[in-house]
């Protein structure tokens, strides 16, 4: 621990860091990680970077974002051979669309001779437990994180010091996702394009099943909204169901629902995992689909769902989300000063009987 004096407390860092540089007491030519030095001199992280940060300046030791901080001259990176961390927070169970985007990830991370390790963190708790050892062990050159991320989960695995991918969106809008590089699919853009879509054919009946009060589904709220805005229809809120649980479970009870108080002849879906329960809630009740209801619902070009149910689906473009995210990832790797940046991937409204509808360019 550092005693306090006149000088900043990071500037006294910063020199007892000096002096055992000098000393060479550091193994490896390698500081210890940020966690560990802030213990060892009880200081918090943001102070102790400040320390880190003079010692750059002076050109005494350089940072290496997948790797760690190293005692002088930046290191040249070895092509290939690295590890990338896919962390999926929030999820009890790796579902259909989850196991679609990690065998993409692992096929396309062998075009970079490099391998995925796969993490699951129910809360920002799990993170020392479960990403702090290997981030700390130079066990991984950077994560992709997805699923229900909240702000504060982002910013702890950014403290990680790992070049980092956001993978859509976090649970709700914060500055915190403007500071990482990002790939999304646009949800309020694509609501928007099925609605007005549905609208087009002459629909004026257009249901909504969302999902919980997330930022993905807040925005399809509003794409809905805008889609009706320019159809000029009427918002009528007995034909907005909200789910408390994007499940198949949850699909059902909303279809059934919504019939009990209004017949659509068109609904949007805000996923596959509820077009899966809407499409069983019609079964069972005798409705056939398109003829008495047409469903617009939104998948992956691996769904489950077109072709054999007659549900028409706006796909986002997986493999080109994948292969954008690692461009992004590895050049990041490679020049971790560029500015953060962000990307939405293609998609398109596709018809199980026909060629494709139309193809919208983000």
């Amino acid at each position: 621990m550092i005693k306090p004096s006149s000088h900043f407390i990071y500037e006294k860092i910063a020199d007892d860091l000096r002096s055992r540089i000098e000393n060479k007491e550091f193994a490896n030519d390698r500081l210890p990680s940020e966690r560990e030095l802030a213990k060892h001199y009880d200081v918090n992280r943001i102070t102790l970077r400040k320390a880190i940060d003079m010692l750059e300046q002076e050109k005494l030791i350089s940072r290496d974002g997948t790797r760690g901080t190293f005692i002088g001259r930046r290191r040249a990176r070895k092509s290939g051979n690295l590890v990338i961390g896919f962390v999926l927070v929030g999820r009890s169970r790796i579902d259909q669309i989850h196991s679609v985007t990690i065998m993409e990830l692992e096929q396309q991370l062998k075009q970079y001779n490099s391998h995925m390790m796969l993490f699951s963190i129910s809360d920002e708790d799990e993170i020392d437990d479960v990403l702090a050892t290997p981030a700390g062990n130079g066990l991984l050159d950077a994560v992709i994180i997805t699923g229900l991320v909240s702000p504060r989960i982002a910013q702890k695995i950014g403290e990680l010091g790992l070049p980092t991918i956001l993978f859509g969106h976090l649970m709700y809008q914060s500055p915190v996702e403007k500071s990482f590089d990002r790939v999304f699919p646009d949800s309020l853009d694509y609501s928007y394009q099925a609605v007005k879509y549905l609208g087009d054919k002459g629909h004026k009946k257009i249901a909504l099943i969302n999902g919980p009060g997330y930022q993905w589904f807040l925005n399809i709220y509003q794409g809905y909204m805008r889609a009706l805005d320019e159809l000029d229809l009427e918002y009528d809120e007995i034909l907005v169901e909200k789910c408390v649980q994007d499940t198949l479970v949850q699909g059902i009870r909303a279809m059934s629902n919504l019939l009990k108080r209004e017949c659509p002849n068109a609904v949007f879906v805000a996923n596959e995992r509820l077009g899966l329960g809407v499409v069983e809630c019609l079964k069972t009740r005798g409705i056939k689909y398109p003829e008495d209801i047409e469903i617009i619902t939104v998948g992956t070009d691996h769904s489950e769902l077109p072709g054999s149910e007659k549900v028409e689906t706006v796909v986002i473009c997986w493999k080109s989300m994948i292969e954008s995210a690692l461009e992004m990832l590895f050049s990041r790797i490679n020049e971790p000063t560029l500015p953060p940046r962000s990307k939405a991937v293609p998609f398109r409204i596709i018809c199980p009987t026909h060629e494709l509808k139309t193809l919208v360019h983000v």
